[in-house]
């Protein structure tokens, strides 16, 4: 099967978002300096 690039990265984000999970919110800033992904395209898939 294959994913889009959106697909791709929006999963590696809701995984990260899984295993990072603590007791604040999710921070965008957060996640793509981990997964290594722009911020901006981050904000444009989770909205």
């Amino acid at each position: 099967m294959r994913l889009s690039t959106k697909s791709r990265y929006g999963l590696r984000a809701l995984f990260d978002i899984a295993y990072n999970a603590g007791s604040q919110p999710a921070q965008i800033q957060d996640i793509s300096r981990r997964q290594e992904i722009s911020p901006r395209y981050l904000e444009q898939i989770f909205q």
